[in-house]
């Protein structure tokens, strides 16, 4: 048990024993790729299929010194959480191999338990790094007759609609039709976060999700694994109206592999696939 938060640090080597690496790094999800100077590469941590759903819609660029050299030594310290076998905290900090200029870099902070194994493998090897799979993403301006005609289409394709959204105070999840969620939507005039599309119940699947004082909290990318259509809610563009975005795929990975969603849920992407290019435009 930890009794003060005095930093363990940890310094990267391969099990090769290579210790000089490029680093692409997503700063907004928090994950990271290294690939030591033999060409294998390498997961900041245990992010391996969170990496892949990252990378889908663009693959982040090397990290360069001010020098312009682009490998660096690593080190990583651990920032333990007092009372706890745990760390709360991974800071992870580099050295160029050229000018030896020593920077942090990222901060990640750590919400679960137990923690131990991201200290005893902080690196995970990553045979293929750029895998893709199949995804969609339908974008566009859309009034609010295009909309309610998106709404009754994926009705009419036997999907249950729930909708996650604000109310006042906390974040709700709550079952519509799709005339209830057009009069919610158009007539209370009410805002919606996350609109999910789904063939079967989400009850259980919902329920695992985590809570906080201010309601349910969704995994932004819940669609990426289920076979959920997700329809997030749009934004206002001045001068051009709101732009919404509709997401969803009939693949996903698993352990660094690609795998199939249902036979039947392949058919309905590709019947909203088509909708979509001759009614959303």
């Amino acid at each position: 048990m930890f009794e003060t938060e005095e930093k363990v640090r940890k310094y990267i080597i391969t099990p090769d024993g290579e210790d000089e690496f490029q680093l692409r790094y997503i700063f907004d999800e928090n994950v990271g790729l290294l690939t030591a100077r033999s060409g294998k590469s390498y997961l900041i941590l245990d992010s391996i299929d969170y990496w892949y759903d990252c990378i889908q819609n663009g693959y982040p660029p090397k990290r360069k010194c001010k020098c312009k050299n682009d490998f660096f030594k690593l080190h990583f310290d651990y920032v333990p959480r007092v009372g706890t076998d745990d760390y709360r905290t991974v800071e992870l900090n580099s050295c160029c191999t050229e000018c030896g200029n020593q920077r942090k870099f990222a901060t990640i902070d750590i919400d679960y338990s137990p923690t131990e194994q991201l200290y005893e493998h902080p690196i995970t090897y990553c045979e293929k790094p750029k895998i893709k799979y199949n995804t969609y993403s339908i974008r566009g301006y859309w009034n609010d007759k295009a909309f309610g005609e998106l709404i009754d289409f994926l009705s009419q394709q036997k999907l249950l609609i729930y909708c996650l959204y604000w109310n006042k105070e906390k974040r709700f999840v709550k079952m519509f039709t799709a005339e209830e969620l057009k009069s919610f939507l158009f007539e209370e005039k009410k805002r919606y976060l996350n609109i999910y599309f789904s063939a079967k119940s989400l009850d259980v699947l919902l329920d695992k999700q985590s809570s906080d004082d201010r309601g349910i909290n969704i995994d932004i990318d819940i669609w990426r694994k289920e076979e959920i259509i997700n329809l997030h809610s749009p934004f206002m563009v001045v001068g051009a109206g709101l732009f919404y975005e509709m997401d969803f795929c009939n693949e996903y990975i698993e352990s660094g592999q690609v795998k199939a969603k249902s036979k039947d849920f392949f058919k309905l992407t590709q019947n909203v696939w088509e909708y979509s290019r001759e009614r959303l435009k």
